[in-house]
């Protein structure tokens, strides 16, 4: 009861000396991004649906800002650049074809659209450290700025342990672990 006492007072001694509590808002700034550029994960795990002005706008207010998608082909990175959607990418497949994939979007003008990358995804937990390395680094090479995941189903998966053990982890930032079969 003396907290809460002491509480009231410490209140109504802070509010007694407060006189404008007016908060003021500069409207003519520009407007902030939605989410953080550190939070790569925060959107849909879909395709973008491409299309027009229009189609932006429906993703906008679903409040699809970013999506978690294997789909970066040109239409889809100048749709996502001209109306301000960002791409996670989930890169698979060979090493050669994912390294030529970094490549070309290196060098695409609609290059901004890139929130990320995810590499790893193997269901059955085995994969190449060596592979995973190649592309990781390649990755953190050609786009220092942009978070680099790997996917992991859990902290015991023999990708992981094999990729830790081989000290392979200098160019991941995060993790992404695979949450659907935990009870």
């Amino acid at each position: 009861m003396r907290i809460f006492a002491l509480s009231v007072l410490v209140v109504a001694a802070l509010a007694a000396q407060a006189r404008d509590l007016t908060i003021p808002i500069d409207t003519s700034a520009p407007a902030r991004d939605a989410f953080p550029q550190n939070a790569p994960c925060v959107g849909y795990s879909t395709d973008p649906k491409t299309g027009d002005e229009a189609a932006a706008l429906a993703c906008r207010r679903a409040g699809a800002w970013r999506f978690r998608t294997s789909c970066c082909d040109a239409a889809t990175l100048r749709f996502c650049a001209q109306y301000g959607l960002r791409l996670f990418l989930v890169l698979n497949g060979d090493t050669k074809g994912v390294v030529a994939t970094l490549n070309r979007l290196a060098q695409s003008p609609d290059k901004v659209a890139v929130a990320g990358f995810e590499f790893g995804f193997d269901p059955k937990g085995g994969g190449d450290p060596e592979a995973l390395r190649a592309r990781t680094s390649a990755a953190a090479r050609l786009f220092p700025q942009l978070p680099i995941a790997l996917s992991v189903k859990d902290l015991e998966s023999p990708a992981f342990v094999k990729f830790a053990a081989k000290g392979c982890l200098r160019p991941v930032t995060h993790l992404v672990a695979d949450l659907r079969d935990v009870p």
